[in-house]
C-alpha cells in the first residue's frame, strides 16, 4: 500500500466508503495503520465513522505489522483507540479462520513465525503486538500513553513475558517494570525525527 492520501481521497470522492470491510474483515483504515501510512490514515479519519473498536482493532494492526510508530500510536490514541483492547477476531471472517488454522498448526508442533504469532496475539493487546513484531517505538509509545503491561493473552502471558522471549532491547525491558525514563527519550527522539519528514 502507497502512503497516497490524494489517491485516498479521490477513491473516496468517487464514492468509495472506507467503513466497509473486505471478505477478509478489514477496512481500509485497517490496512492503512497496518502498513504504517500516516498520510492515508490521516484522510481516512476524516471520512470514516469512528468507533473505538475500529480505531483499537486499527492501533493493533499498526502495532502487529509496519505502522508500529510512536506517530501513529499516539494520533489513534488522540482519536480514541483503546491502548488495552485485546484481539479477538472472530471465526466468522476468513481471516479469523486462518488465524484458527495457523493455531492448529502450532499445536500440532508445525512452529512458525506466523504460528506463534497466532497463538500468542489471540487475546492480545497492541502492546503484545508490537513487541511479538519487533515494532519497539511503538511499544515505547503506548506504555508512555499508558497501556497496561500486566494484561494476558489468553496463553497468560504478558507483553514482558514475550519481549523476554524475543529479547527486547534495555529501555522496553526497563518501561515494562514501570521504569520509563529511557523509554520517554526513544519517544521524543522518534517524534523530533517524525516532524522533520
Amino acid at each position: 500500500m502507497s502512503n497516497n492520501a490524494d489517491g485516498a481521497r479521490l477513491i473516496c470522492a468517487a464514492g468509495c466508503r472506507p467503513d466497509l470491510k473486505d471478505f477478509f474483515g478489514f477496512s481500509p483504515l485497517e490496512y492503512a495503520c497496518g502498513k504504517g501510512s500516516v498520510a492515508v490514515v490521516q484522510e481516512l479519519l476524516s471520512r470514516t465513522a469512528l468507533t473505538t473498536e475500529l480505531l483499537s482493532r486499527s492501533l493493533f494492526l499498526a502495532m502487529s505489522d509496519e505502522g508500529g510508530t510512536a506517530e501513529l500510536a499516539f494520533r489513534l490514541l488522540d482519536c480514541r483507540a483503546d491502548a488495552n483492547f485485546q484481539w479477538n477476531e472472530p471465526l466468522t471472517t476468513l481471516f479469523g479462520a486462518y488465524l484458527c488454522f495457523k493455531r492448529m498448526q502450532h499445536r500440532a508442533g508445525r512452529i512458525s513465525t506466523a504460528t506463534t504469532a497466532a497463538v500468542e496475539l489471540s487475546g492480545g493487546t497492541p502492546l503484545m503486538a508490537a513487541v511479538l513484531a519487533g515494532q519497539y517505538e511503538g511499544a515505547a509509545a503506548l506504555l508512555i500513553a499508558g497501556a497496561r503491561a500486566d494484561l494476558q493473552n489468553q496463553r497468560s502471558r504478558t507483553a514482558e513475558d514475550l519481549a523476554r522471549d524475543g529479547c527486547a532491547p534495555l529501555f522496553l525491558m526497563d518501561a515494562l517494570q514501570g521504569q520509563t525514563a529511557d523509554c520517554e527519550r526513544v519517544i521524543d527522539s522518534a517524534l523530533t525525527v517524525a516532524v522533520h519528514f
